[in-house]
């Protein structure tokens, strides 16, 4: 669509989401310090997401995530869903 905020955002989404695919389950901090490291998510953010933290951004992945039934929060793990 025209939105490209919230493109970004549904490409936050797939990245975390092919990454828990692949690792199945991470601790909520190792997630949000992949998200920081990784230089797509940066690009992203720093283009789409301006003034926004990483974190925040981790965290309300996270919770979109799990809204959708795609991931689970488990005490400190984020956990696929299939």
């Amino acid at each position: 669509s025209a939105d490209p905020a919230r493109n970004a955002s549904h490409a936050v989404k797939v990245l975390v989401k092919f990454k828990l695919l692949e690792q199945q389950r991470m601790a909520q901090a190792e997630l949000a310090r992949w998200m920081a490291e990784a230089p797509l998510m940066v690009r992203i953010r720093d283009r789409f997401m301006p003034g926004q933290e990483m974190a925040e951004i981790s965290a309300q992945t996270v919770r979109a995530l799990v809204g959708a039934g795609a991931l689970a929060v488990e005490g400190e793990w984020v956990v696929n869903r299939d």
